[in-house]
């Protein structure tokens, strides 16, 4: 683990990364994709060809940040670990949605869809190991609340700016602003994070030492300093691991997989609950003022969860971020209208906010101080994976439960997604935290 000690660098440059890493995302996926999904594929393939090219695109890209974040762990260059990473996706990816933008067929759509998701998830594997490189366990708590801030104002920018300039006449437009954000905020990132190594008061190279060749197989022949690990070697290694050597590392991950779960059921059918529950005459808006409403909770979690999560702990926040979550969405059972409707999804935002911070510090906590980077890789699979489980999950059974009895399929969800939250909570208890440095109440200092 890195010495603990007074951060010294900005919280403010390691999340920029992930305010476009969101923008980005929240563009293409909601927005540019769709958008040339139409213009060149008859209505009757479009949403099986969108649905296998997402999840395709998304087991993919996941599947490779393990191999990318140890590729940094190990990488031993003039530029850092991370940096080349960053520099490299950010390249890759921001011409590949333009290009993503003028595809005309729907092998040239997907083609230029998986380049994306390989070239940003190259950048989030290297972003994801900012914090453990750089930021003292002391701090990580407020590190994490403003990534995860960040990511949430990311991924409301994003489709809303998108969306106002797309158009079948304007998809350069709108993917050109895209690629443009993605590119500043990956090179803002190259250019002001310092080299994970220096500022962790490391010698990337000392004086006298053995021949890294020697004790790292990983490392090709040639200069350790210009030469990446063997990716062939990385592809096979960076899956390869002692579950008893870190079993409260993926007992959190588990947690944050069933936690996540929960949350990742609501907003996919969002739009069909507020016209068959609430009969409001605009859906898609109403639905997009509850996503609002959760985000803006979101928002105002975030920053106090990260402060008392450093000072009393990451557990107590993480568990009543999830309570206070799991019961706001069991009340989506009684809603009475929009406006109980908008109050329970603030309150629901609030305790994911919570969840957050605390929940991604004491992951950083339990990952192994010499591979951040794989580990984080790792137990992204299980986020992601939530992501596409949770709809695919709640989804067959609800169209059947309602035909039994109207808003039964409703009772359902919003009865089975707080059951994921508790069940995940319920895990968190087994996570041990005994390696974890205690937390002291007397760091107040604020790095930004």
């Amino acid at each position: 683990m890195p010495p603990t000690r007074q951060s010294s660098v900005s919280f403010f440059n390691i999340s920029l990364i992930w305010f476009g890493l969101s923008f980005l995302w929240g563009g293409v996926l909601p927005v540019l994709l769709p958008l040339k999904v139409l213009s060149a594929l008859p209505e009757t393939g479009r949403g099986t060809y969108l649905a296998v090219v997402t999840i395709v695109g998304a087991l993919i890209a996941v599947l490779w940040q393990p191999v990318a974040g140890w590729a940094g762990d190990h990488l031993r260059s003039g530029w850092g670990r991370r940096r080349p990473f960053v520099l490299a996706g950010t390249a890759v990816a921001a011409p590949a949605i333009l290009v993503l933008s003028v595809a005309t067929s729907p092998l040239g759509i997907a083609v230029a869809f998986l380049i994306v998701q390989l070239g940003a998830n190259t950048v989030q594997a290297a972003a994801q190991a900012f914090i453990p490189d750089l930021v003292p366990e002391k701090e990580r708590g407020r590190a994490a609340s403003r990534l995860g801030a960040a990511q949430i104002l990311g991924g409301i920018l994003g489709p809303a700016l998108a969306g106002a300039f797309a158009g079948q006449e304007r998809a350069l437009l709108a993917a050109g602003i895209i690629a443009g954000v993605f590119l500043i905020s990956g090179g803002y990132t190259a250019l002001t994070v310092p080299d994970s190594e220096a500022a962790r008061g490391v010698d990337p190279e000392p004086a006298g030492a053995a021949d890294p060749k020697a004790d790292n197989p990983a490392i090709g022949p040639g200069s350790p300093r210009r030469r990446f690990p063997d990716l062939l070697r990385l592809a096979a290694d960076a899956y390869r691991v002692e579950l008893g050597k870190h079993t409260s590392f993926f007992r959190l991950v588990a947690s944050r997989f069933l936690i996540l779960l929960g949350i990742a059921s609501v907003t996919p059918f969002a739009q069909l609950y507020v016209k068959e529950m609430i009969g409001a005459p605009d859906p898609a808006q109403s639905a997009g003022l509850l996503t609002s409403a959760m985000a803006a909770g979101a928002l105002l979690g975030m920053y106090p969860s990260g402060r008392l999560a450093d000072r009393f702990g990451r557990k107590p926040l993480i568990y009543a971020g999830g309570v206070i979550a799991a019961s706001a969405l069991f009340l989506f059972n009684f809603v009475g209208g929009l406006r109980s409707l908008l109050i329970f999804g603030a309150i629901a935002g609030l305790g994911y906010g919570m969840f957050v911070p605390a929940g991604w510090a004491m992951l950083v906590d339990l990952t192994p101080g010499d591979e951040p980077g794989r580990f984080l890789g790792l137990a992204n699979i299980a986020g992601a994976g939530a992501l596409i489980l949770g709809p695919a999950l709640a989804g067959p059974v609800l169209k059947p439960l309602n035909s039994l009895r109207p808003a039964l399929g409703y009772d359902f969800l919003f009865t089975l997604i707080p059951a994921f939250i508790l069940a995940g909570l319920a895990v968190l208890r087994t996570v041990k935290i005994g390696s974890a440095r205690q937390p002291d109440p007397q760091a107040d200092h604020e790095s930004e």
